[in-house]
């Protein structure tokens, strides 16, 4: 299980960002410029770490797939309309063409 994780303020520059979940392409983003993580370890003790800037981005990126949740997903409108646009051109909208070597369909 997985609690959620405190952001800080957004940072006021949008930074590239970058997933295996959409590979080879980046788009801007913002995100929290820190966070705090709270949890528990393999011995049940509690667990908190503090995290700024970078490692605070990748937290957050981290988290957002923990809730099904890609970057995409959370860009500002004209990147996700540029990220939409990569997807339909790569053919990722169609059922049975993923990016996942192996796993394509295409002799249908």
């Amino acid at each position: 299980t997985h609690t959620p994780i405190e952001a800080g303020p957004a940072d006021d520059e949008l930074e590239s960002e970058g997933c295996l979940s959409f590979p080879g392409e980046r788009f801007a983003l913002k995100r929290g410029e820190s966070v705090i993580v709270e949890g528990v370890d393999l011995e049940n003790k509690p667990v908190r770490i503090e995290a700024e800037g970078w490692f605070a981005r990748v937290f957050q990126h981290e988290f957002d797939h923990l809730n099904g949740i890609i970057y995409v997903d959370k860009l500002e409108f004209e990147s996700r309309k540029e990220a939409f646009e990569v997807m339909e051109q790569l053919g990722w909208n169609k059922p049975g063409v993923s990016w996942l070597p192996g796993t394509d369909n295409l002799e249908d």
